[in-house]
């Protein structure tokens, strides 16, 4: 077990009492001295509390992958002009800002790091 966690759009299961699902957004970070379990499948998850708590009832998760890559793309167009290769002032902390939420939106659209 480790005391930090940093996932991409993980489900995890918090094995405190009573278990909880925790959801994790992307970018998200997790820190807990409990145990728990990661899950890729949110259904997977809630199985595991399940059998531990028959009458566990999940929290919404109202994640939209869409509407994230909206955002990330709508911020890569609005900082387009410091990529451009004329662009006379250096902007190295936009530049890898760019290039996380490129990471991200393959990500989210199903693609690799």
């Amino acid at each position: 077990m480790s005391d930090h966690i940093t996932q991409t759009i993980e489900h995890i299961v918090l094995k405190s009492d009573p278990w909880q699902l925790l959801d994790l957004m992307p970018k998200q970070h997790l820190a807990t001295n409990h145990a728990f379990d990661v899950y890729t499948d949110r259904e997977q998850a809630i199985s595991a509390i399940k059998a531990q708590y028959p009458d566990y009832e999940p929290p919404e998760w109202d994640f939209d992958p869409q509407a994230r890559i909206a955002e990330l793309k709508a911020k890569l167009v609005e900082t387009d002009y410091v990529a451009l290769s004329d662009y006379d002032k250096e902007k190295p902390e936009v530049i890898a800002q760019r290039a996380e939420w490129r990471a991200e939106i393959r990500l989210l659209e199903g693609g690799n790091e």
